[in-house]
């Protein structure tokens, strides 16, 4: 009942026809039966879809809700889910290049472990900036600057935090293999 055509094709110019019409319209060379082929369905690189579509924009609605009631955690949530959300995306186009696809499960698992790991390297920023503001602070009042030990404190401890988050974000950073 369901049964496929037989499917001709020039042996010249490759033209295909599902009719044996005896001759090539094309060339006149002569049409030859095609052994039957299943249809492979077409696998694209992209690990976009419209699951992953849904959980950005609940991640969204997730990360406005969270600004909008407490803005001193909303911010920095919507920073580090910002930054875990490009990396799942990088992480699983790592990934889907080496051949394997990804369903929900791990997209969100992925996206679980990355936001964890990003919240951490921000905790380790955070710390570095403490170690580094206290100890210029305390390095610039004891030469006698108490007047700039503040400003000093923060610049230089923000420098040092930035960069540890940066080193920290970079030696993380999924990479093809």
């Amino acid at each position: 009942m369901n049964e496929k055509p037989q499917v001709y094709h020039c042996a010249e110019c490759e033209w295909r026809s599902i009719r044996n019409v005896g001759v090539c319209p094309i060339c006149h060379g002569t049409l030859e039966p095609v052994a039957s082929v299943t249809p492979q369905p077409a696998t694209s690189s992209s690990t976009f879809s419209l699951t992953t579509l849904f959980l950005v924009l609940t991640l969204i609605c997730v990360s406005v809700g969270a600004v909008v009631s407490a803005p001193g955690l909303g911010i920095p949530f919507v920073i580090i889910s910002a930054l875990a959300l490009v990396r799942t995306w990088s992480g699983l186009s790592t990934s889907a290049s080496g051949g394997t696809s990804s369903n929900v499960g791990d997209r969100i698992a992925h996206f679980i472990g990355s936001f964890g790991i990003i919240a951490v390297i921000f905790v380790a920023g955070v710390i570095a900036f403490q170690i580094a503001c206290w100890a210029s602070c305390f390095g610039v009042m004891i030469i006698g600057g108490e007047q700039t030990a503040f400003t000093v404190g923060i610049g230089f401890g923000g420098l040092v935090g930035l960069l540890a988050i940066a080193y920290l974000l970079y030696k993380t950073w999924p990479r093809k293999k």
